[in-house]
C-alpha cells in the first residue's frame, strides 16, 4: 500500500531535504503546511491517513521546499504591508514562480505538484469562482488558474482557466484581461526572484 511505504520513507525524504536546505522539517498533528525559512512544518501522517493524503503531503513538501530555496522573505514582508488583496495576488504569482523553479531543479517535483493539485481540486481546496464573484476575486482566479495551466502545465485547472478568463474579458475587456495575465506570467518566469512577483502585482 502506498501510504505504508510513504510512512516509512517520509522521515528519510524529510531528512535529505532538511540537510540540502540547511533547515529542519517537523511534523505536527495539524492539517497545516508552512515555512518560516528555518523550519518546514508539515502535517503528521497520523493527522491525515489515506494514500491520496500521502501524495498531497509529498507535494506540500516540494512546494514549501521551493519557498525556502527561492522566496526572498523581504518581498513577502513588503507584500503583507500592502494589504490582503495585494498580498494574495503576489502570493499566487510567487507560488507559481517557485514551483516552476523547483521543477527546473528537480523535474520529479512537477509530477508531484500536479498530482497534489488534482487531489486538492477533488477535496475542494481549489474551487471555481461563483457567478457573482467580486471583480478582484475574478482577477485573482484568472491569475491563479491561468499561471497553473499555462506556466506549470497543471491540466486539472484548464477548464476553469478558460471559463474565468472569458468572464474577466466580459468585465474588463479582452485587452486588459490579456495584459493582466501577461504581467503575472512575466512576474513568475523572469529571473529577478521574488521581486518580480512583487513588482508584477
Amino acid at each position: 500500500m502506498q501510504y505504508q511505504k510513504f510512512e516509512r520513507s517520509l522521515p528519510i525524504v524529510a531528512s535529505i531535504v532538511a540537510a540540502n536546505l540547511g533547515i529542519k522539517v517537523v511534523f505536527q498533528d495539524q492539517l497545516v503546511a508552512m515555512t518560516d525559512h528555518k523550519v518546514i512544518v508539515l502535517p503528521n501522517l497520523k493527522a491525515i491517513g489515506s494514500d491520496e493524503d500521502a501524495i498531497v503531503l509529498e507535494g506540500l513538501l516540494d512546494h514549501e521546499a521551493g519557498h525556502v530555496r527561492f522566496t526572498d522573505k523581504q518581498w513577502t514582508i513588503e507584500g503583507n504591508r500592502r494589504g490582503p488583496l495585494f498580498d494574495a495576488i503576489r502570493q499566487i504569482i510567487e507560488d507559481a514562480r517557485i514551483e516552476r523553479e523547483q521543477g527546473r531543479l528537480y523535474p520529479g517535483s512537477r509530477k508531484n505538484l500536479s498530482r497534489t493539485c488534482e487531489i486538492m481540486v477533488k477535496l475542494g481546496f481549489f474551487t471555481e469562482p461563483s457567478p457573482n464573484a467580486h471583480p478582484a476575486e475574478l482577477v485573482a482566479a484568472m491569475i491563479l488558474y491561468g499561471l497553473r495551466t499555462e506556466l506549470l502545465n497543471q491540466s486539472v485547472f484548464k477548464d476553469w482557466a478558460g471559463k474565468v478568463r472569458a468572464r474577466a474579458e466580459t468585465i474588463f475587456g479582452a485587452s486588459i484581461a490579456s495584459q493582466i495575465l501577461e504581467i503575472a506570467k512575466n512576474g513568475a518566469r523572469l529571473d529577478g526572484g521574488s521581486y518580480d512577483a512583487f513588482r508584477a502585482t
